[in-house]
């Protein structure tokens, strides 16, 4: 496992447990801790499987947004996305359905899970009745990474990040992990997966992992199981949560 930030790298064995505190280069706290891999996973320490209804990556395509211009903030409240599919979408928001039509502003996650019903006929994600996400599940697909500059992944959402193709999440922006995040990859010729971002932020509860579940995740059978994780922030790294790497 590697971390770097502003010019400073700490690396640490797969079985190490370190945490250290230092300042950063704007003297804000910079925290970063490594915690041991171990079988199970979540953040909780539950071993059951985690299931998903489509190993399908959500779709993203140039015509809903320019090259890295995506503010992927799943948290948000504010319709500023327009969709580009054909025929009306129902959606579940906050257990009510909205039915989007062509040309509909929608928020970052209403956004996600119209891309998922059209590639899948299922919405993975779960939305509030404000448009935000609260829960499930989307896929972070090499496409989908190129059009995104900053991702926000909100408490009881977890994102997958696919690196079978390209190795590497490069954000422009900011990565705001609040749920889970891991890192997957299929392809066996890859044994590193690098997150790279203006910031990096962990939050408190959060978990951030090449460590998958006992069991695995449904729609990715084959995956490396010991994909090491590289995290490089220009600014800040922060963790006030879980990150482990299983190499």
């Amino acid at each position: 496992m590697k971390f770097a930030s502003g010019g400073l790298s700490k690396r640490w064995g797969a079985g190490l447990v370190a945490c250290i505190f230092v300042l950063s280069t704007v003297c804000m706290p910079f925290a970063a801790c490594a915690q041991q891999a171990t079988p199970g996973g979540g953040a909780s320490g539950a071993t059951a499987p985690v299931q998903f209804a489509s190993g399908h990556s959500t779709h993203w395509s140039s015509q809903a947004v320019s090259s890295h211009s995506a503010n992927l903030d799943l948290s948000s409240t504010t319709a500023t996305v327009v969709t580009h599919h054909i025929g009306p979408v129902t959606v579940l928001e906050g257990g009510t359905s909205k039915t989007i039509t062509a040309n509909t502003l929608l928020t970052p996650a209403e956004r996600v899970a119209v891309s998922q019903i059209v590639r899948t006929g299922q919405q993975q994600l779960q939305l509030g009745a404000n448009g935000s996400a609260i829960g499930g599940n989307f896929v972070i697909s090499s496409r989908m990474s190129q059009f995104v500059s900053n991702l926000v992944i909100p408490t009881g959402v977890t994102a997958i990040d696919n690196v079978s193709k390209t190795a590497t999440l490069n954000l422009s922006g900011n990565l705001t992990n609040a749920g889970t995040l891991y890192v997957v990859s299929t392809n066996p010729a890859l044994a590193v997966a690098t997150i790279s971002a203006a910031n990096i932020t962990n939050r408190q509860g959060a978990l951030l992992s090449t460590v998958l579940p006992v069991g695995g995740l449904s729609g990715f059978a084959g995956a490396v199981s010991n994909l090491s994780l590289n995290l490089n922030a220009v600014n800040n790294l922060i963790n006030a949560g879980i990150i482990r790497s299983a190499g």
